[in-house]
């Protein structure tokens, strides 16, 4: 018994090591990350993700002016590991954004049918990625869908500066 729990109590243990893992699924015949997710599993699992964010060059003006929004936000990213556009406009989005501590950013990779096996991408009527859905007090107040009008930061901009 004692031998038992012995060995119960180094597997938990050994399972809340803060090594981080990757965290791809299969589905539809390709791994993806799939579900809830932040930055770091991101970056962990498509370091090309984070080599984009750190070499993007957002417009300086517009940028200053995310960093200098002062009222809480949340942001809803949709994104698939598997798609383009996700690949290219969601590294923008967080150099653009990530600096501002009143914006709170929640990641939801979806896989090709847009599913992200929590309900709001459904729940949002997400149809394509990436997707970024800005709320103010739980409210939509604006989203960015798949390619940017001008650019992310310069469309971002154009949300919360009405």
């Amino acid at each position: 018994m004692i031998r038992l729990l012995f060995i119960s109590f180094i597997f938990i243990l050994a399972s809340c090591s803060a090594e981080q893992h990757s965290q791809k699924v299969k589905r539809d015949n390709i791994k993806m990350l799939f579900g809830k997710t932040n930055m770091q599993q991101l970056f962990y699992d498509y370091p090309a993700w984070e080599k984009a964010e750190k070499a993007y060059v957002p417009d300086p003006a517009a940028a200053d002016s995310i960093r200098a929004y002062d009222q809480p936000l949340k942001i809803l990213v949709f994104f698939g590991t598997w798609c383009s556009d996700s690949r290219r406009n969601v590294p923008r989005f967080l150099k653009s954004a990530e600096e501002n501590k009143n914006i709170q950013i929640s990641f939801y990779a979806v896989d090709r049918k847009i599913k992200s096996g929590t309900g709001l991408a459904q729940k949002y009527n997400v149809k394509r990625v990436p997707t970024f859905i800005v709320l103010k007090d739980n409210k939509e107040i604006g989203r960015i869908v798949e390619h940017p009008v001008v650019s992310v930061e310069r469309d971002l901009l154009a949300i919360l500066y009405p």
